[in-house]
């Protein structure tokens, strides 16, 4: 049974994902691009599951850019597609 991670990866290698509007606002907010988020899902190896809302569950996955730039992003799964929710530089 593939993992969550995985799946997760999967979606995103085969373009299966939407960007959320939040998402978009923190990627400029943050002078992120997409292809460095999507670079750090692909090379994560560590997420967690968030608390269901009632609507769907989310997870955080912890990732970091090709210039070791640390960031979270939030993501779930609706009908089958990823859906890229946020994307922060955690505050330590």
């Amino acid at each position: 049974m593939a993992t969550v991670l995985s799946k997760i990866k999967r979606a995103v290698r085969k373009g299966d994902y939407q960007i959320g509007e939040h998402c978009l606002y923190e990627l400029a907010n943050d002078e992120l691009t997409i292809s460095e988020v999507i670079s750090a899902i692909l090379d994560a190896a560590e997420f967690d599951k968030l608390t269901d809302d009632g609507s769907h569950i989310r997870y955080r996955i912890y990732g970091s850019t090709a210039t070791n730039r640390e960031i979270v992003v939030i993501v779930f799964f609706s009908d089958g597609t990823l859906f890229l929710k946020t994307v922060y530089e955690p505050k330590f």
